[in-house]
């Protein structure tokens, strides 16, 4: 399957939340939902937050 490259869609912001659903949840189970909701309170803007700023123009990652 061949490789391809586009420019950052905010669609994509859904998709990488979705993506950690299943982190977040094992996350919970293993710590506890109390613990969770202690270090995580929003998780999910959390990391929209996070793929927002390495979209950046000026970030030199790639994603």
């Amino acid at each position: 399957m061949p490789i391809s490259m586009r420019a950052f869609e905010r669609a994509d912001l859904d998709i990488a939340v979705a993506a950690w659903q299943p982190i977040f949840a094992s996350s919970k189970e293993i710590v506890g939902e109390e613990l969770f909701e202690f270090i995580h309170p929003d998780p999910d803007a959390n990391k929209r937050a996070r793929v927002t700023g390495a979209c950046h123009d000026e970030d030199p990652r790639q994603v």
